[in-house]
C-alpha cells in the first residue's frame, strides 16, 4: 500500500493493512514539512524459530508502532525513523521491517518457556 506524503494532512489519515495473519493499522499525520509520525499496531501470528531448540512456532504479535517518517534524507536525532525517497510511503516495506524486527529478538516455544 503506498500513500503520497502530499496527501497526508496534518489532522492525519487512518490506515490497515493485511500481510497474511498480520495486520497493520493507524494513523500517519504530519510532523513537519518533510516528516510524518506513524501511531499505530501491529497484530497477529508469524512463524519463527524458538532460540533455545530451533523448531518453529507460531509467535502471537501485539506491538505499539511509533514512529516516524521522512520525504527523503532526515538528519536529526530521531531514533525511529525510515526513510523513503520517492515521494511516497511504502506501507508493506514498514510492516515487513517491523516483523523481521520482531522476529530479530528472542523467543522460545511453549515447550522451551515451560521449562526454564
Amino acid at each position: 500500500m503506498l500513500l503520497s506524503f502530499k496527501k497526508i494532512p496534518s489532522s492525519g489519515i487512518n490506515f490497515k493493512l493485511n500481510c497474511e495473519d498480520v495486520e497493520f493499522f493507524g494513523s500517519v499525520s504530519k510532523a513537519s514539512k518533510d516528516l510524518v509520525r506513524c501511531l499505530g499496531n501491529i497484530r497477529g501470528k508469524i512463524v519463527c524459530p524458538c532460540d533455545r531448540c530451533a523448531d518453529d512456532f507460531v509467535y502471537e504479535i501485539d506491538e505499539k508502532v511509533d514512529l516516524f517518517i521522512s520525504d527523503g534524507m532526515y538528519n536529526r536525532n530521531f531514533l525511529e525513523v525510515i526513510e523513503f525517497f520517492d515521494g511516497s510511503i511504502d506501507f508493506d516495506t514498514i510492516l515487513k521491517s517491523e516483523i523481521e524486527l520482531i522476529k530479530s529478538d528472542y523467543h522460545y516455544c511453549p515447550k522451551c518457556a515451560d521449562n526454564k
